[in-house]
């Protein structure tokens, strides 16, 4: 059972990064049909998706990529703080 006295902190990347092993809820923004938003049409269902995460320095992915300041969840996925680009850490979040 969580403890109901689970202090949180609220962080802001574009402000601080979290420290690393640190655990991060990570919210994600799309569009369902993904195709509708590729189109620039923007046709599709617009939606938000909180994903628990947890913050590393460096990772290395499945393929041997090389990750640095980014967030993984439990599929694996590598989501980069809001606005970092792939010449700064990979590909771009959103």
């Amino acid at each position: 059972m969580a403890n109901p006295n689970t202090q949180v902190t609220w962080v802001d990347v574009r402000e601080r990064l979290p420290r690393d092993g640190m655990p991060v809820a990570v919210a994600l923004t799309g569009r369902y049909p993904a195709d509708s938003a590729e189109s620039g049409n923007a046709l599709g269902e617009a939606f938000w998706l909180v994903r628990p995460t947890y913050f590393t320095t460096l990772h290395f992915g499945e393929d041997g990529t090389e990750h640095r300041d980014c967030f993984i969840d439990s599929d694996g996925y590598v989501h980069l703080p809001y606005g970092l680009t792939d010449n700064q850490h990979g590909d771009p979040l959103g």
